[in-house]
């Protein structure tokens, strides 16, 4: 993560760097630099990863460090796929939960045209299945915050 290089002057990159290798230090880091990314008024046009890195970590909701990071990975993964929507025919586990989350939260639109014009199941369908998935998965927080995540997405692509 790159990022953040550009949200703190040079005489505060060395301290921003090893605060970053410390596991105690490093999610209280990463909200505030966060707060400085929404706060900062350029467009950055490198590391979008990174970017939605720091805006999870600025989630009002989230329960754990381990939680920012499962969502961290899940946009990650789906930034590799060129179509996310889920089929419940073809996907399963692991694959149809992260679909689930990031289609409600960043195509909810495409989902509602699916089960509109083409019969495909409601999005409350996809939710449900979405949070079960998450269970089983042993993914509890997520599965707890699934609608938060879902909204919280939603609000960050807009």
């Amino acid at each position: 993560m790159e990022i953040w290089k550009q949200l703190v002057s040079p005489n505060e990159t060395e301290a921003v760097n090893s605060l970053l290798q410390d596991n105690n230090t490093k999610s209280i880091l990463l909200k505030s630099l966060g707060q400085r990314l929404l706060q900062h008024d350029e467009v950055f046009v490198i590391d979008s990863l990174g970017q939605f890195t720091l805006l999870i970590a600025n989630a009002p909701f989230i329960q754990s460090d381990e939680e920012c990071f499962q969502i961290t990975n899940i946009v990650q993964w789906g930034v590799k796929r060129i179509n996310i929507l889920p089929l419940v025919t073809e996907h399963k586990d692991k694959d149809l939960a992260y679909r689930c989350l990031l289609s409600l939260g960043l195509f909810k639109d495409a989902m509602e045209k699916r089960t509109k014009f083409h019969g495909a199941p409601s999005t409350n369908f996809y939710r449900v299945i979405g949070i079960e998935e998450f269970k089983k998965m042993g993914f509890v927080e997520i599965s707890e915050d699934f609608q938060k995540w879902e909204c919280y997405l939603g609000e960050m692509t807009c």
